[in-house]
């Protein structure tokens, strides 16, 4: 969010910016379609020729009539118009759309006259925008996803034209559901009813726990559930004016490649589309036309799944991408090779890297499912990285992607993940015949971004013991000695520990923790208040754990072989509210301590900067 107000000559210019999860030619429609612009826009779209210098009619909430003219269009890129107010004189806004991964960057400009009505459009047009991000969720909308036990679960609504009892026979009678169900069914109207799947127009039986299911649910017209393999499905018709909502759910088995996370970039789309046939079948429309990928690169985006993970190992991380893919792996490999079959020893073919890392050499290769090399730092090997494709059931391929990040260069780990999720985004519209070009460098330099935040931020979890720990982990250039006196010699502690403290370095002695000066002057706290903590274990310069009232600090420093140290700081806290702002707190305060060690001058406090975290933790 980006949002500007200025003075140009003698009018204003607001100016907005939102990154959007939904694709031009989807923003273009709520912004150009007159029965979708009314949902967001301050006045309702009667009329809209769209062309330059078209007609555009507006009414208002009174009844008014207000014109405006197109003064600028280019197809789910620009649309300007002016518009002319009895009132308030002239408004000219612009709306310009720039793709963004499989989002996009709306910037609107609003230039109005410099009068009494100005303070007010800024709040207004902030309403609108998101009204705006409501109305797109509606005008296609994706269904929901939740993780249940560890069991993801898909829900999706439908509001449909016809009565229950017309919905229920085309969900149940399997003479229906074989039009928009991906499975022919056999079975019987009966809770514990056996059920067998056949699939294909030849309805073949591929035997095993995908042919066999049962009747959980059959109450109608209003609920019918099933179990197919080890998922569970679920249709509710709730009466709806004079139609119905219909409410579907698939609970997957958390399990395999049939029902794990990833599998969800292939099971949530695939329910779009056969709903959208189930919608048409009803409505008697002609079958609408598969959208599988756009759709698909939207769940990825909204659930997450293109997202890489880090993990400790050894002595640095591993960069993890797991991805389902629906072509079989014979076909994902030619489209990744194209033709440049990697060789043990031979240089990295160019599609198996991104240009973000100087590669070395090919140390292992399998030919159509695994490829493997060496990365270089200045020139040296620094790590590995390895893409292997896997079988998945029931069809499909798993390409599981990884690189290892030695410790000492932490620091690269941000731009590795965002190159590569880029990589793989571009890989997977090409698998669908989309070859994209060139190189969206803005978007991965934004996802640069949202890693490097990620990385900083702390993870949490349950300590079995109704105690919740908050842990960080940081890489710094210097060695555990000078880490060990920034947190525990008070003239370092001074910068960045919110508190005053006195150390006895003995296991047993007493900590004591007095208010600081800004928090006297910023809070109004007794300067002369005082708690106290108890040290645990202390092993310099490797292990440092104390308790602060309630509260359970540790630090452990472990050498990165090359002269840094890695830290880990866990705060454990017995109150699940106290996690954010112990969050952004300690976030804050260990940017101090880092920038203190380095020897850069930080211009700002870390209550303040405590404050701007608050969002990211809450």
């Amino acid at each position: 969010m980006n949002d500007v107000a200025r003075r140009v000559g003698d009018r204003w210019e607001l100016r907005f910016e939102r990154r959007l999860r939904h694709p031009p030619a989807k923003v273009w429609r709520a912004l150009t379609e007159p029965e979708h612009l009314s949902r967001w826009y301050p006045l309702t779209a009667t009329e809209l020729d769209l062309r330059v210098g078209g007609a555009i009619r507006f009414r208002d909430e009174e009844g008014t009539e207000v014109r405006a003219v197109i003064t600028d269009l280019a197809e789910q890129s620009v649309f300007a118009f002016d518009e002319f107010d009895a009132e308030t004189g002239t408004h000219h806004a612009r709306f310009d759309l720039e793709p963004d991964g499989t989002g996009c960057l709306l910037t609107f400009r609003h230039r109005f006259a410099d009068d009494e009505w100005a303070g007010q459009m800024h709040q207004g047009w902030l309403g609108c925008l998101d009204a705006l991000g409501t109305a797109l969720g509606e005008l296609d909308p994706l269904g929901s996803m939740d993780v249940v036990a560890g069991k993801p679960v898909l829900r999706f609504r439908r509001r449909l034209a016809h009565a229950p009892e017309k919905v229920w026979r085309a969900v149940t009678d399997p003479a229906e559901s074989a039009h928009w169900f991906p499975a022919a069914i056999e079975t019987e109207p009966a809770i514990g009813a056996a059920m067998r799947f056949r699939f294909g127009e030849e309805r073949h039986d591929l035997g095993g726990p995908f042919a066999e299911g049962e009747v959980l649910e059959y109450d109608p017209p209003k609920v019918y559930a099933f179990r197919w393999a080890d998922s569970v499905l679920r249709f509710e018709l709730v009466p709806d004016d004079s139609g119905c909502l219909l409410l579907f759910s698939h609970t997957l088995s958390g399990t395999g490649t049939t029902g794990d996370l990833p599998s969800v970039a292939r099971q949530a789309p695939g329910w779009d589309a056969c709903l959208d046939l189930l919608g048409a079948r009803l409505d008697g429309r002609p079958a609408p036309a598969p959208e599988f990928l756009a759709r698909a690169e939207r769940y990825v985006e909204e659930f997450g799944l293109g997202r890489g993970e880090v993990r400790r190992s050894g002595e640095g991380y591993e960069l993890r991408f797991e991805r389902d893919l629906v072509q079989p792996p014979a076909e994902v490999w030619r489209t990744l090779a194209e033709g440049d079959e990697p060789r043990v020893g031979g240089p990295v073919p160019v599609v198996f890297t991104h240009g973000y890392a100087e590669t070395g050499e090919v140390t292992a290769a399998e030919e159509g499912r695994v490829v493997e090399y060496a990365w270089l730092h200045d020139g040296v090997p620094a790590g590995r990285v390895r893409l292997e494709l896997r079988e998945q059931e029931p069809v499909g391929t798993r390409l599981v992607l990884t690189q290892t990040v030695p410790s000492r260069l932490a620091g690269l780990r941000a731009t590795a993940l965002a190159a590569w999720q880029t990589h793989l985004e571009l890989f997977f519209a090409a698998l669908h015949g989309d070859v994209r070009c060139p190189w969206p460098a803005e978007r991965t330099e934004r996802l640069r971004r949202d890693y490097t935040t990620e990385l900083d931020l702390g993870t949490v979890h349950e300590t079995g013991d109704g105690r919740y720990a908050l842990r960080f982990e940081r890489h710094v250039r210097h060695a555990p000695e000078k880490v060990w006196a920034a947190i525990t010699e008070p003239e370092h502690l001074r910068s960045w520990f919110p508190a005053v403290v006195e150390f006895d370095l003995r296991p047993g002695a007493r900590v004591r923790f007095g208010v600081t000066a800004e928090q006297v002057r910023r809070y109004g706290m007794d300067p002369g208040h005082v708690t106290e903590g108890e040290v645990l274990r202390a092993d310099p310069p490797r292990l440092l754990e104390f308790t602060w009232g309630e509260e359970t600090l540790r630090w452990e420093l472990s050498p990165d072989g090359d002269g840094g140290c890695h830290v880990v700081f866990t705060s454990v806290v017995g109150d699940r509210d106290t996690l954010a702002p112990a969050g952004a707190g300690w976030h804050a305060g260990l940017e101090v301590m880092v920038a203190q060690l380095d020897g850069r001058e930080v211009g700002w406090s870390p209550f303040d900067r405590a404050e701007q975290l608050a969002s990211a933790y809450a």
